[in-house]
């Protein structure tokens, strides 16, 4: 037992003591934080490129889209191939790991603010697992969000590791995210924006240093593993006569039309496929045998589906048939994520852009005889307008595009047709994909305007100037008395002279009625390591210190002399003053 116990209990010394000496010294905080961040850029590189490993090696065992079998058996396999997958995944998700089902990107941003960065490492592996076995098969869904998720899990695994706090442990979480884009698109760049876009919420993010390592170090470990070339190779376009911004102007306007479209019709789908009366781990074989269906005329929309943008970038597919798997993707994507199965939706959205955009300077050409568009062009800058106006990150989708494919010379086209598809989607649909889903299940998530609100209020605007207090003397049973005629969570202790010696919550009281300590002056029983803010602190940062010693009130006292109390905030009191200023602006 003794050899069982004691490293634990070394464990916990060394953990106290590296608090104390961490919170001593800023500086060698900061540097351990940033060796912290590279060890999971390292790590979660290293997973994302096992990730994509991982997909390929099930897509050959099992054949997908039929590869490699003629005869008779070909369009059984090419059916049953994504329905088996669906059921594997299936049943994992319901039995051992439900926090994987879906994209991931929804359930970080939920996990960040609702669980304080904590997600446990199984959801890594389970996503790992059923990511590759759903994509693999034929699932109509991409590897990225997956990526982010496994890698926000593993950030969030190492950095609990230390004795971090809430704050740090989320800057390792975004850290993360940023590693496992940036690894899994060979994007350092575009990662980083997109986590500050979407996942941060605000381009202004005050720890960019540990976003910018996160991104080198897993672009790194991508590139050496899986080489340094983009993940599209194309011609080298340009923009050709003026009167072609026109028609990319009309693209951005059918982009976000479709894009628009995509998240209404996914999240209908998703409440349809909830209300099916199918148990929970059947709906992903269901959704996968639909999409293998499908796939029996367009094979092309089964799984990533890289290979065929790449083809429609290089002007190797006809439009005819670009259009028709613009429409198939479309389908089989939101029949695969609404199923409940484990797969992003970057990779849809690009492939239906790609479709989208080449369709649309074909058909001109035919119908119109504009022999100089250039479908390959308009299917480049058509994945940045349909990814646009369904992620809803303008900077990185400029930023992916380039990236991906190593080509500036259409940054004017792609600009124009982005802004139009954001302005236009964003108009008619105010929630991009990820939101639309957490509201579909009447999950509303602070907005950055939230967060910029709560930054420009301070405790002295919110607080309670009148509180009520207990003097060190009084006897339990009298407090107990009061707080129960009283809706405060608890009283500060104060002395003749107005000088704060302790707090006593509903807890301290209800624990020393139950030890009959009813007599006893209050102050015996209290907190007196009391923790306070001032009245200039804002309500972030308040917020910050409730949520990180799980306080249910916090005294507010004078800089000139902290013993002084001045107030108390709850946060009722916070949700108060939020929804004022909210009200007024």
């Amino acid at each position: 037992m003794s050899r069982i116990a004691m490293p634990n209990h070394l464990r916990r010394m060394a953990s106290v003591k590296l608090s104390r000496l961490l919170r001593d010294h800023p500086v060698l905080q900061s540097e351990v934080l940033l060796l912290v961040a590279i060890f999971i850029s390292l790590v979660c590189g290293s997973a994302a490129v096992a990730l994509h490993r991982a997909i390929d090696l099930v897509a050959q065992l099992v054949h997908t889209g039929g590869v490699g079998i003629s005869g008779p058996w070909r369009p059984w396999v090419v059916v049953l191939t994504p329905a088996a997958g669906g059921l594997v995944a299936g049943l994992i998700l319901y039995f051992f790991v439900p926090a994987a089902r879906g994209s991931g990107i929804p359930q970080v941003k939920l996990d960040l603010i609702m669980n304080r960065g904590v997600i446990p490492f199984k959801v890594a592996l389970g996503k790992f697992i059923t990511t590759a076995i759903a994509v693999g098969s034929g699932g109509s869904v991409g590897r990225e969000g997956p990526t982010v998720q496994i890698c926000a899990s593993l950030g969030s695994t190492i950095a609990r590791w230390f004795p971090m706090t809430t704050a740090q442990v989320r800057i390792m979480v975004h850290a993360a995210c940023v590693s496992g884009l940036a690894a899994a698109f060979n994007t350092p760049i575009a990662g980083m924006t997109f986590v500050m876009e979407e996942v941060i919420g605000d381009l202004n993010a005050r720890h960019l240093s540990y976003l910018i390592l996160a991104a080198v170090g897993a672009t790194m470990i991508s590139r050496f593993w899986l080489g340094d070339e983009p993940i599209f190779l194309v011609p080298k376009y340009a923009l050709g006569r003026p009167v072609e911004l026109g028609i990319y102007l009309l693209l951005g306007v059918l982009a976000a039309l479709v894009a628009v479209a995509f998240i209404r019709l996914l999240v209908w789908s998703i409440g349809r496929f909830q209300r099916l009366p199918l148990p929970e781990y059947f709906k992903p074989a269901l959704g996968g045998l639909l999409v293998g269906l499908i796939a029996l005329w367009l094979p092309q929309v089964l799984g990533i589906g890289y290979g065929t943008v790449t083809e429609a970038m290089q002007n190797h597919l006809p439009w005819k048939l670009m259009a028709l798997l613009t429409v198939g993707k479309f389908l089989t994507t939101i029949i695969s994520y609404s199923s409940g199965t484990a797969g992003g939706l970057f990779a849809p959205s690009l492939f239906i852009g790609a479709m989208l955009g080449g369709s649309l300077a074909g058909f001109l050409d035919d119908i119109a005889n504009m022999a100089l568009l250039t479908p390959g062009a308009f299917a480049l800058v058509g994945m940045g307008a349909v990814f646009v106006g369904v992620i809803r990150t303008p900077i990185t989708s400029i930023l992916i595009i380039f990236e991906m494919t190593n080509d500036y010379a259409l940054i004017l086209p792609l600009m124009l047709a982005n802004m139009t598809s954001y302005v236009l989607a964003r108009a008619l649909e105010p929630h991009n994909v990820y939101d639309a889903i957490l509201a579909a299940n009447n999950v509303h998530l602070p907005s950055p305007q939230d967060h910029y609100i709560l930054e420009d209020l301070t405790a002295g605007e919110a607080m309670n100037r009148q509180p009520l207090t207990v003097s060190p003397d009084t006897p339990v049973a009298e407090v107990a008395a009061l707080l129960e005629r009283s809706p405060a969570p608890g009283f500060p202790i104060v002395t003749a002279d107005q000088r704060l010696v302790g707090v006593v919550t509903f807890t301290d009281v209800r624990r020393a009625l139950g030890k009959g300590l009813r007599d006893v002056p209050v102050l015996s029983i209290a907190t007196k390591n009391v923790v306070t803010v001032y009245p200039d602190h804002t309500l972030n940062w308040v917020m910050q210190q409730l949520g990180e010693h799980e306080l249910s009130f916090v005294p507010v006292v004078t800089r000139g002399n902290p013993s002084r109390l001045i107030g108390i905030l709850t946060m009722s009191d916070i949700v108060r003053a939020f929804a004022r200023s909210k009200a007024v602006r």
